[in-house]
């Protein structure tokens, strides 16, 4: 352990121990205080990586059961949760595309459909990224990416010479634009940003009552955001970051289409895996009934109470079918997915998942949220755009040293808690808190997509601190624009 480690460690249990004393000079209860006192460990921890992530998140099995807030049986219900599940699946999902190269394949067949403009590769780019990440972990997007990204740059620097210095702010453009797609493409599904996952499970927590954030009813909210952000940040990296004097061409058409042909036919596992990711996100897509106003349209989970196995059930099933079909090589015969490859699955941030699950438990079955409910209650008389402002401006720039996954865990049970004594549909303050933990630019630290293409030495911290602050404040104006202008929409 580092000085930073020790400091942090010591740092979060004096916190701790100083928030779990207060019932002894107040009326506050102890399984109350005893909440507050693990958001506050488990935040100093996490922020400060004084103990690995997957470590940090089994606190609650321990300290719940101590305060008297939740029996460990309760809590460890929590690690159990179907969304954790629904993103084991996903992994899962994502390791095959790996594996069977069809995830380059997708993105190297997208760029090259849009030619050899600088616009127009960017955008080929970014949208390829983008696509990619709605379905697949937005750091297993940027390495897989990366290399294209990088195959282009230097592509052009090569035609142009290592000196251009408008190719060279292109080629900066690039790279960011990699990064930032892959996080703004998470933002559009419910498996495409850890986020989203704990947004659906934690309103199922705390307000059992409102419907089912299903994966539909989700993307229904959050594409059309993610699909117009992703154009802010294009026009964004091409006018400030890459700037007017590029020339028409900036890559030969040529260059794209040998790279394509390289990749040879299409593979039996590539066909196999794509088949399957095909078949696991209809099952998420029509699972539910999809109400388009004019039109209605049964969801498969009507048959026969199928609705039951949910999108976790959906999605273990396809990551069970990954083991039991072969790959199709003759010559190197195996399943489409093995045990060597699942030692690759994040398991520490299961672990995470599980143990914001059980702090937000702990938040709803303590009387912790009645506190927070009238302190918040202080903000009722504010704009709700000006509450929407604050909220993000903090929820993005936090995340820029802090854990997207590990803030939302603390945070999304806060706001929960706030929103009956604000008067606001909880909506209106978790959705706008979930789309701004997945957007942070600035800091190589802020996301792994961010650190990855930091980490390929073509750019300097200045770049992406400059671009990134910038578009962090696109971020938060369009957030507020969105939820504004879609308030009733939401709320449907």
């Amino acid at each position: 352990m580092n000085k930073a480690n020790a400091v942090g460690f010591w740092s979060g249990l004096l916190g701790a121990a100083v928030v779990a004393s207060v019932p002894l000079w107040s009326s506050i209860p102890v399984p109350a205080a005893g909440t507050l006192a693990m958001i506050v460990l488990m935040a100093v921890w996490w922020a400060t990586e004084a103990l690995p992530f997957g470590a940090v998140s089994l606190v609650p099995v321990v300290l719940a059961p101590a305060f008297g807030i939740l029996s460990i049986t309760a809590v460890a219900k929590a690690y159990g949760d179907a969304n954790v599940f629904l993103f084991l699946g996903g992994f899962c999902l994502a390791l095959a595309l790996e594996r069977s190269g069809l995830h380059r394949r997708i993105a190297v067949s997208v760029i090259a459909l849009v030619g050899g403009g600088p616009w127009r590769l960017l955008g080929g780019v970014m949208t390829a990224t983008a696509v990619v990440s709605m379905w697949v972990s937005n750091t297993a997007v940027a390495l897989m990416m990366l290399p294209v990204s990088l195959a282009l740059t230097s592509a052009a620097e090569s035609c142009a010479g290592a000196q251009n210095e408008p190719v060279r702010r292109w080629s900066i453009a690039v790279l960011l634009g990699t990064a930032y797609a892959a996080s703004i493409g998470g933002v559009a599904t419910l498996v495409g940003s850890p986020p989203n996952m704990i947004l659906a499970g934690q309103l199922k927590i705390l307000f059992p009552e409102l419907p089912e954030m299903t994966f539909t009813r989700y993307l229904v909210i959050a594409l059309p955001f993610t699909l117009v952000f992703l154009a802010i940040s294009w026009i964004f990296l091409m006018t400030v970051v890459a700037g007017p004097r590029l020339p028409k061409q900036i890559v030969d058409r040529n260059w794209l289409d040998l790279e394509r042909k390289s990749l040879g036919p299409l593979s039996t596992a590539e066909r196999r895996t794509g088949g399957i990711f095909l078949f696991v996100a209809a099952g998420w897509i029509f699972r539910a009934d999809l109400d388009f106003g004019f039109v209605r349209i049964p969801g498969w989970g009507n048959w026969l109470e199928l609705g039951r196995i949910g999108d976790a059930g959906v999605a273990v099933f396809g990551a069970l079918l990954l083991f039991i079909l072969p790959n199709g090589d003759v010559k190197q015969p195996d399943r489409l997915l093995d045990a060597s490859w699942t030692r690759r699955i994040p398991w520490e941030v299961l672990l995470l998942f599980g143990g914001g699950f059980a702090l937000a438990e702990c938040v709803h079955v303590s009387g912790f949220a009645q506190h927070v409910g009238a302190a918040a209650s202080l903000l009722k008389d504010l704009p709700l755009p000006w509450i929407t402002i604050i909220l993000t401006t903090i929820a993005t720039f936090v995340s820029e040293v802090m854990s997207n996954t590990a803030q939302a865990s603390i945070l999304m049970p806060l706001l929960g808690a706030s929103a009956p004594s604000m008067g606001v549909h909880p909506y209106l303050l978790l959705i706008p808190a979930a789309f701004a933990s997945s957007l942070a630019f600035m800091m190589p630290a802020g996301t792994p997509p961010n650190a990855i293409v930091f980490a390929s030495g073509k750019l300097r911290i200045g770049d992406m601190i400059r671009a990134g602050f910038f578009l962090n404040l696109l971020g938060i104006a369009w957030i507020t624009l969105y939820c504004a202008v879609l308030r009733p929409g939401l709320l449907r």
